[in-house]
């Protein structure tokens, strides 16, 4: 109990970078929200410690909090990507990253310089059809660049920071030139698995399991992918902790076999693992999972206690050094956050279990429902559902996988040698066709409820919870009340401020009737800008109402709004705003100017002096509402602009080349009169 804190400092340290970098973007960004809980999680840490006399690990904690801060900023430094005006020319090396599509094909290019300089890589899309591109293929075109956004509309683009991605861009096949061949060996490597899977196994099957080896899904029908989410077992197609378990026990057993010494079986698990990393591109999973096992291997070779939590640490702050920018990565949080709940909780769950379920599903149980908790609050950031059926799914598919994967595995090696046991992956094929069978049967039931995003401060409390009730938490009962009021009060005061005080969030909710839409834009200043989306530039009387209310968790609280086609505004009160025109028709705003309304910035943006939409930017969000009746060419300029969001009556077919989200008003199939709600989403 002496070494009460001390015995995990690399936990403790790793937690303290990752909130602190995760925290520092919204706080500079003056979130009042993130500032009030940066200033609860001090006073209870620091209070705690204070009151244990910790004062080495405090100044160690606070010392790693402010290095992370600095850290954040290092990391935005280091992606930052040149900008290119106007045609340039591109030269890059064809990766086998690459996703098929009808008429189109979109490439990962790597090694690419333009106009001769290197840069980061290019999401690229090639159109047309009639030429055959190879992985591998050096190719140079010329184009126009578009610049990535890491952080659009609140969420992180995780492709791109995972694959170095600076740029977008589109070029049709016919102006491609094919100058060299350099494929990698690795690439040659996963092309040959991907081939022997296709050759004998169906597609969904040959498509799972080559995410299952490589952690690439862009094979996998959308079907079958919602039905893995849905039934709770998305998990088994990320490369992570039990591929690197099974991975590692496999060799252990080969091993074993040939009666080699520790040194032996250390440095081959250690080289393969390595090999396996680089083949699954680093993923942060297979990083995290990589790295505990190494440790795991060394604390048997060297014959010391292995910490699940320390470990668990020092592969965070690796990963965090290498990579800051993954502490808003959701794939990183979640599977470092499933693991810290499976260590936490499961023993606990498990013990109580196991007086109603035999102890093989007592156990299976407790680490699925342990690792939902974990992670609910990601859960509910991303799928917003959570089905119950989940955790008997587990039970059964993650057998099966564990039977699959290993198999998999040396199958995969005997074909590679020997292509005539091809019959080996059918066989193997035939599991994943049960394991794609449960889960779009547990998909299909109605056992599931719809989660709100959980404020990040109840977060930082449930997690709190968890860690107190562990077995980790190695202090007197009085030592624990006196933790958990020090940790507990200030994070309970800033969930009932958040609870009862409005928190305004920047969102946009979009709606839309048959003949009618309209676009509610709310900014961290409690301004709602309501802009009538069914406007040309011949409208009459065309207005945007900026009205003083606020945003909750996306319910943007204005009560009947208007009527566009009377020009009413109704029951509307503290409001103001402007008209775009007057009754004859005439300009009032002056193209490519900027007007204010509010906190909001508008502006008509013009195209060779045609009128192409109104833009709207609040909270470094640019929104462009598009004008009807564009040309081809003014949908292609528009394309091409770094707009977080296009609203249009257009089909948003013909803005595929553009990063934004789309809210459009065609769609394929009819709809009923009343509105229809498109989207409602906090963008920060």
């Amino acid at each position: 109990m002496k070494t009460y804190i001390n015995s995990r400092p690399f936990f403790y340290c790793f937690l303290a970078l990752l909130f602190a970098i995760a925290v520092t973007r919204y706080v500079f960004d003056l979130s009042i929200q993130h500032i009030v809980l940066l200033v609860s999680v001090l006073v209870g840490v620091i209070a705690t410690l204070i009151c244990f006399k910790k004062f080495f690990i405090l100044f160690l904690i606070l010392a790693t909090m402010l290095f992370g801060g600095c850290w954040y900023f290092v990391g935005i430094n280091i992606y930052q990507i040149e900008n290119f005006d106007g045609a340039v020319m591109v030269s890059g090396r064809l990766s086998d990253d690459v996703e098929y599509g009808e008429g189109e094909t979109t490439f990962l290019l790597k090694d690419v310089s333009v106009n001769g300089k290197s840069v980061k890589n290019v999401d690229l899309t090639i159109e047309g059809t009639g030429r055959n591109l190879n992985v591998g293929d050096v190719i140079e075109f010329e184009t126009e660049l578009d610049d990535v956004n890491l952080f659009s509309l609140g969420s992180f683009n995780l492709t791109y920071y995972r694959n170095k991605i600076g740029y977008t861009a589109k070029v049709d096949i016919a102006d491609v030139n094919v100058i060299s061949y350099d494929i990698k060996l690795v690439e040659k490597f996963r092309l040959r698995v991907k081939e022997l899977l296709n050759e004998n196994m169906s597609a969904d099957d040959s498509a799972t399991a080559y995410a299952i080896l490589f952690g690439y899904t862009n094979d996998i029908d959308n079907e079958t992918y919602n039905s893995y989410r849905d039934a709770g077992i998305l998990h088994l197609l990320a490369v992570s902790g039990l591929n690197v378990t099974f991975l590692i026990s496999l060799i252990g057993f080969i091993l074993k076999l040939f009666k080699v010494n520790r040194w032996t079986n250390f440095i081959t698990c250690f080289i393969v693992l390595i090999i396996y990393a680089y083949l699954c591109s680093f993923a942060p999973s297979i990083l995290r999972a990589g790295i505990m096992g190494i440790i795991f291997l060394a604390c048997q070779l060297s014959g010391r206690c292995y910490d699940s939590l320390n470990t668990l640490g020092v592969a965070g702050i690796l990963v965090l050094v290498t990579s800051p920018l993954f502490a808003f990565d959701i794939g990183f949080l979640m599977s470092y956050f499933c693991v810290m709940g499976i260590v936490l909780l499961s023993p606990i769950l498990s013990s109580f279990l196991k007086k109603i379920f035999p102890k093989f599903v007592a156990d299976s149980l407790a680490v699925s429902i342990s690792a939902t908790v974990a992670i609910l609050p990601f859960l509910a950031l991303m799928y917003s559902e959570l089905n119950l059926l989940s955790f008997f799914t587990n039970i059964l598919a993650v057998p099966l996988f564990s039977i699959a994967y290993p198999f998999l595995c040396v199958a995969v090696l005997i074909c590679l040698i020997f292509p005539f046991m091809g019959f080996t992956l059918t066989l193997c094929g035939y599991i994943f066709t049960l394991v794609n069978l449960i889960a779009q049967f547990f998909a299909q039931t109605s056992l599931s409820f719809r989660l709100s995003p959980i404020v990040v401060s109840n977060s930082a409390f449930s997690y709190l919870i968890i860690f107190s009730m562990s077995k980790f938490f190695m202090v007197s009962a009085r030592g624990k009340v006196v933790s958990f009021v020090s940790l507990a009060s200030p994070l309970l005061v800033t969930a009932c401020v958040f609870a009862f005080v409005p928190m305004c969030s920047s969102g946009v909710l979009y709606a839309y009737t048959r003949d009618n839409s309209f676009a509610v834009l709310t900014n961290s200043q409690k301004e709602t800008l309501i802009l009538d989306a069914t406007w040309s530039y011949s409208d009459v009387n065309n207005a945007l109402i900026l009205v003083n209310a606020y945003d909750v968790v996306g319910n943007v609280q204005v009560n009947n709004v208007f009527s566009s086609s009377s020009q009413e505004f109704l029951n509307i009160s503290n409001y103001s705003h402007i008209d775009i025109t007057n009754r004859e028709g005439t300009e009032i705003l002056s193209f490519d100017t900027d007007y204010y309304l509010g906190d909001f910035r508008l502006r008509y943006v013009t195209y060779e002096e045609n009128l192409v939409g109104l833009e709207v930017g609040f909270d470094d969000i640019l929104v462009l509402r598009t004008a009807s009746d564009l040309t081809g060419e003014e949908i292609s300029y528009i394309s091409t602009l770094p707009y977080d969001l296009i609203l249009t009556e257009l089909s948003s077919e013909y803005f595929l080349s553009t990063q934004s989200g789309v809210l459009s008003t065609e769609k394929e199939s009819a709809f009923n009169d009343g509105y229809m709600f498109l989207s409602v989403k906090n963008l920060v």
